[in-house]
């Protein structure tokens, strides 16, 4: 599903359920980057695609998006790069946000750094993600919690 919505500049909203047939996928990579118009994301977007191993710039950009639902990244426990996912998404405010995968090598630049906001991950603990998160998390403005 590489660049498969990018730049959709009129897209306010994905339909609960889109990628649910394909399990299988491997890449979302700029999915729906630069979806200037994107609000909101559903929830359960990605539960099914359990062998996705990337979601890097998947939606940078996304300059009207105002949050990131807390599960949205829970059973994804092959992804090994989220690097720029939401990076320059302006609109962004406060989030909470679970990552499932243990093997993440990047997290560069996951999320543009928002003075006054609060952004907490909670990661798997003692796994490579928690490690890489962690050390982003001064640079990205996060706070990293291991369960």
């Amino acid at each position: 599903f590489q660049y498969c919505f990018c730049r959709c500049t009129s897209l306010q909203s994905i339909p609960e359920g889109l990628f649910d047939k394909n399990t299988a996928a491997t890449s979302f990579v700029n999915c729906f980057s630069y979806c200037s118009s994107l609000q909101s994301i559903p929830e359960e977007l990605f539960n099914k695609n359990t062998a996705a191993t990337s979601f890097s710039y998947c939606f940078q950009s996304c300059s009207s998006l105002q949050s990131i639902p807390e599960g949205l990244f829970d059973k994804n426990t092959a992804v090994t790069s989220f690097s720029y996912c939401f990076h320059s998404c302006s609109s962004l405010a406060d989030f909470t946000l679970h990552i499932g995968s243990e093997v993440v090598s990047n997290c560069s630049s996951f999320v543009t750094k928002k003075a006054g906001t609060t952004r907490t991950i909670y990661v798997p603990t003692g796994s490579t993600t928690e490690t890489k998160f962690n050390a982003q998390a001064t640079t990205l403005g996060l706070t990293v919690v291991g369960e």
